[in-house]
């Protein structure tokens, strides 16, 4: 599930960036974007933090969810 809830730094980690392609949910674009992984610390959230080279961020919801 896509959602548009910001994650605070405090609340977990973010792993490092790497480039993937993916469709972007609000131009309907497909791009090149930055995807972190987000753990929380209590270890009970994975989720996925995309943004877009159209400039747009969007959330992908982990399997946890």
């Amino acid at each position: 599930m896509t959602t548009a809830k910001q994650y605070a730094d405090l609340e977990g980690d973010f792993s490092e960036g790497k480039r993937v392609e993916a469709h972007c949910p609000k131009c309907g674009h497909a791009v090149t974007a930055i995807l972190r992984e987000w753990d929380s610390h209590d270890g009970a959230y994975t989720d996925y933090h995309f943004k877009g080279e159209c400039g747009h961020e969007w959330w992908i919801d982990g399997i946890d969810s």
